[in-house]
């Protein structure tokens, strides 16, 4: 595996959240199950920002597919009885996977653009290109 960083604007936002008290979670399209995804998230020192940890290795569905987003969305509305999807903000930085999954899943999507690519399907999201702008939509 290799070494990874995490932006100092990153832990800053997600503190900013959290003092918010808005509630975060991964889904995450990796390879490693969700405990090992976890175990990166607390050598990284972040892990306590997120309620729940989603990794497709766990669920064998991906993203964009709908199925995982039904997952997660199932499990957020046990742990949250009551929240609507219009009460969900998924943000993502993958356009195929985040945007057109966050989409089809019918809730408020985030592309986090750093690399300013184009919106080729013409997609109805929000689009920022520095992770501190999420807070604007909280």
């Amino acid at each position: 595996m290799q070494k990874y960083s995490v932006d100092q604007n990153v832990r800053d936002t997600l503190e900013r959240l959290s003092n918010l008290g808005v509630k975060t979670a991964i889904l995450s399209n990796g390879l490693f199950r969700g405990s090992l995804v976890e175990r990166l998230l607390s050598e990284s020192g972040i892990r306590h920002y997120f309620e729940r940890v989603f990794s497709s290795a766990d669920y064998g569905v991906k993203k964009p597919g709908k199925g995982f987003f039904e997952i997660a969305l199932k499990q957020i509305r046990e742990d949250h009885p009551g929240i609507r999807n219009d009460e969900i903000l998924y943000v993502g930085n993958d356009y195929s996977d985040d945007v057109r999954g966050g989409t089809g899943a019918r809730i408020e999507t985030v592309w986090l653009n750093v690399t300013h690519e184009k919106n080729v399907d013409g997609i109805a999201c929000h689009e920022i290109d520095d992770i501190t702008k999420v807070l604007e939509f909280v």
